[in-house]
């Protein structure tokens, strides 16, 4: 039986909620930069973690984050089948994220090491092609679309309905990290319902070349009227997000 008080599982947690903050502000600060035209790039995740690379000792910072990625994977996996009373939504959300920094932080080591390719690739539409090539296969990627989309929702209501500050109850941070938590939350609904509706389309017209992931879908909103404003706007959510996860890495309670 786990003790979700023991210190070991305490310091998992905490080293994966630092790691999911720390790439979440590199995402954000190349956005910023780029949005500024100071040198910096519109990438998702995969391309933050290979600007890390390009920084001195940057296999040994990517080892580090890879390794703590693979501790929020196994936190979130932990926490989809704890024993405590939890909603099937719940356990899927916490299952999928378990899934989704898992690939992230193999990804992250790969790349330390060598073994992966040093190119930007197109991971995401490679897998919809795959997807797409299935037995109805389109119908399948615009139903994983809407999933998606909607779940952009769980992130609104997270952000204006749960009680955000109990993410790091008993603190001194909690009058600040909860407006933060809700401006990162409500930023991750919105790059969600970009992501599935850009999915959602790429099934409904058969099309992978459609399908975006975090990368191309904040280079898409660019282009949009006014698109720069809301391309930092976004960024500067996700940075909020980067932020609050950092401040869950020292204040969150293991049974929240």
């Amino acid at each position: 039986m786990i003790s979700w008080r023991s210190a070991p599982l305490k310091l998992v947690a905490q080293i994966g909620y630092g790691a999911r903050g720390l790439v979440y502000l590199l995402v954000a600060g190349l956005t910023v930069l780029a949005v500024l035209d100071a040198g910096g790039r519109i990438v998702g995740s995969k391309g933050a973690l290979r600007a890390v690379l390009r920084e001195p000792l940057g296999w040994v910072w990517l080892s580090l984050i890879g390794l703590g990625l693979l501790c929020f994977a196994s936190w979130s996996l932990l926490q989809a089948f704890r024993s405590t009373s939890r909603s099937l939504a719940s356990r899927a959300i916490r299952l999928s994220s378990a899934i989704a920094y898992g690939g992230l932080a193999a990804f992250s080591i790969d790349l330390a090491t060598g073994w992966a390719g040093h190119t930007d690739g197109d991971g995401f539409k490679g897998w919809t092609y795959w997807l797409m090539s299935q037995p109805f296969g389109p119908w399948l990627v615009a139903v994983l679309g809407l999933v998606v989309a909607l779940g952009g929702f769980v992130f609104y209501w997270q952000a204006w309905h749960a009680v955000i500050e109990d993410y790091v109850a008993g603190s001194e941070a909690r009058w600040w990290a909860g407006p933060l938590g809700r401006i990162g939350f409500t930023a991750k609904g919105m790059v969600f319902n970009l992501i599935g509706g850009f999915l959602f389309l790429a099934g409904l017209h058969a099309n992978p070349q459609e399908a975006a992931g975090l990368g191309d879908a904040l280079s898409r909103l660019e282009n949009q009227a006014y698109g720069w404003a809301l391309l930092a706007v976004t960024a500067i959510g996700l940075g909020a997000y980067g932020v609050f996860s950092l401040t869950q890495a020292f204040y969150r309670p293991l049974n929240v």
